[in-house]
């Protein structure tokens, strides 16, 4: 099985150097048609160009290739490599997304329960510490 803790500690390095901020590392559509999907952003505009999606996309299969070569696979069989922006349904995948998109509207899927709700729907509000707030209709909650 592909550790995709493991994947983004080896990849994250390579898209800073770059000069660029990972945002997502995902392996989607299962065994039969797996895409190593990566997520990034240039920290100015927080958006990708073409060419900033072809630098990265040739600097990881360098990295993921030189790794296989070296028989350190992470991802066992063949896979496809997509790099993109985060684009408008920009996933808030680290604590400083939350500041830095406050006041936006988001939905935010817990993976536990939270007073008996996983979805949540409202205007971020930030976060305090290490929490996230948001502002559903008409009443607050922090997640």
């Amino acid at each position: 099985m592909t550790d995709i803790a493991e994947l983004n500690a080896l990849l994250e390095p390579e898209v800073e150097s770059l000069g660029y901020r990972l945002v997502r590392v995902a392996l989607v559509g299962g065994r039969s048609d797996p895409t190593l999907q990566i997520m990034a952003e240039n920290p100015s505009t927080r958006q990708l160009d073409l060419s900033d999606c072809e630098k990265i996309s040739r600097r990881l299969s360098e990295k993921l290739d030189a790794m296989e070569a070296e028989g350190r696979d992470l991802i066992e069989g063949g896979y496809r490599l997509e790099v993109s922006s985060p684009g408008i349904d920009r996933p808030l995948t680290r604590l400083a997304d939350y500041d830095d998109w406050k006041g936006h509207e988001a939905r935010v899927s817990l993976a536990e329960p939270l007073n008996g709700r996983k979805q949540f729907s409202g205007t971020l509000a930030g976060r305090a510490k290490a929490e996230q707030s948001m502002s559903p209709a008409r009443t607050e909650t922090t997640i």
